[in-house]
Protein backbone atom coordinates (compact mmCIF):
# COMPACT_ATOMS: atom_id res chain seq x y z
CA UNK A 1 0.00 0.00 0.00
CA UNK A 2 1.37 3.40 -0.53
CA UNK A 3 0.69 6.75 1.58
CA UNK A 4 -1.37 9.71 0.17
CA UNK A 5 1.61 11.60 0.06
CA UNK A 6 3.91 9.01 -2.02
CA UNK A 7 1.07 8.59 -4.52
CA UNK A 8 1.06 12.52 -5.00
CA UNK A 9 4.64 12.73 -5.34
CA UNK A 10 5.50 9.94 -6.90
CA UNK A 11 3.38 9.81 -10.14
CA UNK A 12 4.64 6.02 -12.58
CA UNK A 13 5.90 7.85 -15.04
CA UNK A 14 8.79 4.91 -16.20
CA UNK A 15 6.56 3.00 -18.69
CA UNK A 16 7.34 -0.23 -20.64
CA UNK A 17 4.42 -1.44 -22.08
CA UNK A 18 1.32 0.20 -24.59
CA UNK A 19 -2.08 -0.66 -23.78
CA UNK A 20 -4.10 -2.37 -21.13
CA UNK A 21 -7.71 -2.68 -19.97
CA UNK A 22 -9.76 -4.45 -16.79
CA UNK A 23 -12.59 -6.21 -17.63
CA UNK A 24 -13.76 -9.08 -16.36
CA UNK A 25 -15.55 -11.91 -17.81
CA UNK A 26 -19.03 -10.73 -15.78
CA UNK A 27 -21.48 -10.22 -19.05
CA UNK A 28 -24.60 -8.71 -17.25
CA UNK A 29 -27.20 -7.27 -19.50
CA UNK A 30 -28.49 -4.56 -17.49
CA UNK A 31 -25.69 -2.70 -17.30
CA UNK A 32 -22.76 -2.20 -19.86
CA UNK A 33 -20.89 -5.40 -18.80
CA UNK A 34 -22.02 -7.48 -21.91
CA UNK A 35 -21.08 -4.60 -24.47
CA UNK A 36 -18.28 -4.04 -22.63
CA UNK A 37 -17.23 -7.26 -23.02
CA UNK A 38 -17.76 -8.17 -26.15
CA UNK A 39 -16.37 -5.02 -27.19
CA UNK A 40 -12.79 -5.80 -25.31
CA UNK A 41 -12.44 -8.97 -27.23
CA UNK A 42 -13.01 -7.73 -30.26
CA UNK A 43 -10.86 -5.13 -29.89
CA UNK A 44 -8.05 -8.42 -28.69
CA UNK A 45 -8.68 -10.02 -31.77
CA UNK A 46 -7.87 -6.71 -34.00
CA UNK A 47 -5.08 -5.58 -31.19
CA UNK A 48 -3.48 -8.88 -30.20
CA UNK A 49 -1.01 -6.62 -27.75
CA UNK A 50 -3.85 -5.56 -25.59
CA UNK A 51 -3.42 -6.87 -22.21
CA UNK A 52 -6.61 -7.73 -20.28
CA UNK A 53 -6.68 -7.60 -16.72
CA UNK A 54 -9.62 -8.79 -14.38
CA UNK A 55 -11.41 -11.62 -12.78
CA UNK A 56 -11.63 -14.84 -14.60
CA UNK A 57 -9.10 -13.36 -17.27
CA UNK A 58 -5.57 -12.56 -15.80
CA UNK A 59 -6.53 -12.00 -11.68
CA UNK A 60 -4.28 -9.48 -10.41
CA UNK A 61 -3.95 -8.15 -6.30
CA UNK A 62 -3.76 -4.75 -7.40
CA UNK A 63 -5.48 -2.42 -9.98
CA UNK A 64 -2.03 -0.54 -10.00
CA UNK A 65 -0.49 -3.56 -11.71
CA UNK A 66 -2.78 -3.22 -14.70
CA UNK A 67 -1.68 0.78 -14.99
CA UNK A 68 1.62 1.47 -13.51
CA UNK A 69 3.82 0.25 -16.69
CA UNK A 70 1.16 1.41 -19.41
CA UNK A 71 0.63 4.53 -21.07
CA UNK A 72 -2.36 3.80 -22.58
CA UNK A 73 -5.83 1.96 -21.15
CA UNK A 74 -8.81 1.32 -22.23
CA UNK A 75 -11.65 2.49 -19.41
CA UNK A 76 -15.23 1.82 -19.99
CA UNK A 77 -17.86 2.64 -17.75
CA UNK A 78 -20.88 -0.04 -16.09
CA UNK A 79 -23.52 3.02 -17.12
CA UNK A 80 -23.36 6.06 -19.08
CA UNK A 81 -24.73 9.26 -17.86
CA UNK A 82 -24.03 12.88 -17.61
CA UNK A 83 -21.69 13.37 -14.04
CA UNK A 84 -21.64 9.98 -13.98
CA UNK A 85 -17.74 8.80 -13.64
CA UNK A 86 -15.94 6.21 -11.32
CA UNK A 87 -13.16 5.03 -10.42
CA UNK A 88 -12.47 3.65 -13.87
CA UNK A 89 -11.80 6.96 -15.00
CA UNK A 90 -9.61 8.34 -12.08
CA UNK A 91 -7.77 5.30 -11.75
CA UNK A 92 -6.40 5.33 -15.19
CA UNK A 93 -5.49 9.50 -14.40
CA UNK A 94 -4.11 7.98 -10.53
CA UNK A 95 -1.78 5.69 -13.07
CA UNK A 96 -0.53 8.67 -15.36
CA UNK A 97 -1.98 6.71 -18.55
CA UNK A 98 -3.67 8.13 -21.12
CA UNK A 99 -7.33 6.71 -21.42
CA UNK A 100 -9.20 5.79 -23.95
CA UNK A 101 -12.32 6.39 -22.41
CA UNK A 102 -16.47 5.41 -22.96
CA UNK A 103 -18.57 6.47 -19.78
CA UNK A 104 -19.68 10.16 -18.77
CA UNK A 105 -20.58 12.65 -21.34
CA UNK A 106 -19.28 15.27 -19.73
CA UNK A 107 -16.56 14.20 -18.21
CA UNK A 108 -14.55 17.52 -19.72
CA UNK A 109 -16.32 19.06 -17.03
CA UNK A 110 -14.13 17.59 -14.22
CA UNK A 111 -10.99 17.12 -16.54
CA UNK A 112 -9.34 18.85 -18.99
CA UNK A 113 -10.79 17.47 -22.85
CA UNK A 114 -7.03 16.39 -23.83
CA UNK A 115 -6.92 14.27 -20.74
CA UNK A 116 -8.82 11.15 -21.51
CA UNK A 117 -10.03 9.98 -25.83
CA UNK A 118 -13.10 9.35 -26.31
CA UNK A 119 -14.94 5.88 -27.72
CA UNK A 120 -17.90 4.87 -28.87
CA UNK A 121 -17.84 0.98 -27.78
CA UNK A 122 -21.03 0.48 -30.63
CA UNK A 123 -17.93 1.58 -33.59
CA UNK A 124 -15.48 -1.38 -33.16
CA UNK A 125 -13.66 -0.53 -36.23
CA UNK A 126 -14.29 3.01 -35.22
CA UNK A 127 -12.81 2.89 -32.05
CA UNK A 128 -9.95 0.22 -33.17
CA UNK A 129 -8.87 3.05 -35.90
CA UNK A 130 -8.48 6.09 -33.05
CA UNK A 131 -6.56 3.74 -30.49
CA UNK A 132 -3.77 2.94 -33.12
CA UNK A 133 -3.71 6.10 -34.55
CA UNK A 134 -2.98 7.45 -31.00
CA UNK A 135 -0.77 5.23 -30.11
CA UNK A 136 1.15 6.14 -33.37
CA UNK A 137 1.11 9.69 -32.75
CA UNK A 138 2.35 9.21 -29.50
CA UNK A 139 -0.66 11.22 -28.29
CA UNK A 140 0.70 10.15 -25.01
CA UNK A 141 3.69 12.37 -24.40
CA UNK A 142 1.44 15.04 -26.41
CA UNK A 143 -1.13 14.72 -23.68
CA UNK A 144 1.30 14.22 -20.65
CA UNK A 145 0.28 17.68 -18.97
CA UNK A 146 -3.31 17.48 -19.23
CA UNK A 147 -2.63 13.75 -17.45
CA UNK A 148 -0.80 15.00 -14.99
CA UNK A 149 -2.89 17.60 -14.50
CA UNK A 150 -6.26 15.31 -14.02
CA UNK A 151 -4.35 13.40 -11.97
CA UNK A 152 -3.79 16.48 -9.61
CA UNK A 153 -7.49 16.72 -9.61
CA UNK A 154 -8.56 13.41 -8.46
CA UNK A 155 -6.12 13.62 -5.39
CA UNK A 156 -6.47 17.02 -4.92
CA UNK A 157 -9.80 18.26 -5.76
CA UNK A 158 -11.87 14.96 -6.15
CA UNK A 159 -10.92 12.76 -2.95
CA UNK A 160 -13.60 12.56 -0.60
CA UNK A 161 -12.77 14.75 2.12
CA UNK A 162 -12.48 17.84 -0.09
CA UNK A 163 -15.85 16.96 -1.49
CA UNK A 164 -17.33 16.86 1.41
CA UNK A 165 -15.42 19.69 2.64
CA UNK A 166 -17.07 21.56 -0.09
CA UNK A 167 -20.27 20.21 0.55
CA UNK A 168 -20.47 21.12 4.26
CA UNK A 169 -18.66 24.72 3.96
CA UNK A 170 -21.48 25.66 1.32
CA UNK A 171 -24.40 24.32 3.68
CA UNK A 172 -23.40 25.57 7.00
CA UNK A 173 -20.86 28.88 6.16
CA UNK A 174 -19.38 29.73 9.24
CA UNK A 175 -21.15 33.12 10.30
CA UNK A 176 -18.66 36.37 10.19
CA UNK A 177 -20.33 37.52 13.46
CA UNK A 178 -19.32 34.35 15.25
CA UNK A 179 -16.59 34.66 17.88
CA UNK A 180 -13.06 32.88 18.15
CA UNK A 181 -13.54 32.66 21.86
CA UNK A 182 -16.52 30.12 21.78
CA UNK A 183 -16.05 26.82 23.29
CA UNK A 184 -17.74 23.40 23.21
CA UNK A 185 -19.63 22.08 26.26
CA UNK A 186 -20.09 18.58 27.62
CA UNK A 187 -24.20 17.64 27.79
CA UNK A 188 -24.38 17.69 31.32
CA UNK A 189 -22.62 21.41 32.28
CA UNK A 190 -24.80 22.95 28.92
CA UNK A 191 -28.21 21.28 30.55
CA UNK A 192 -26.44 23.20 33.58
CA UNK A 193 -25.67 26.62 32.20
CA UNK A 194 -28.91 26.07 29.86
CA UNK A 195 -31.96 25.52 31.44
CA UNK A 196 -34.26 25.42 28.21
CA UNK A 197 -31.91 23.25 26.85
CA UNK A 198 -32.31 20.86 29.75
CA UNK A 199 -36.45 21.23 29.30
CA UNK A 200 -36.07 20.07 25.77
CA UNK A 201 -33.79 16.99 26.19
CA UNK A 202 -35.98 15.53 29.09
CA UNK A 203 -39.38 16.31 27.06
CA UNK A 204 -37.57 14.72 23.86
CA UNK A 205 -36.61 11.55 26.46
CA UNK A 206 -39.85 11.54 27.56
CA UNK A 207 -41.47 11.07 23.59
CA UNK A 208 -39.78 8.63 22.63
CA UNK A 209 -40.08 6.86 25.95
CA UNK A 210 -43.90 7.23 25.07
CA UNK A 211 -43.03 6.10 21.41
CA UNK A 212 -41.45 3.03 22.30
CA UNK A 213 -44.31 2.00 24.93
CA UNK A 214 -46.59 2.00 21.81
CA UNK A 215 -44.69 0.04 19.55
Amino acid sequence: LRSYRQMADTPPLHKSRLLSTVCSTKQQRHTLHQKRYRFTQALKARIPWLDIYGHGVQEIDDKAESLDAYRYQLAIENHISLHHWTEKLSDVFLGAALPFYCGCPNAADYFPPESFIPLDINDVEGSCNIILQAIEEQQYERRLSAILEARRRVLEDYNIFSVLTRIITARHPVSPTRHSDGVVLSRRLLRKRRPLVALQSVYEKARIRALNAWR
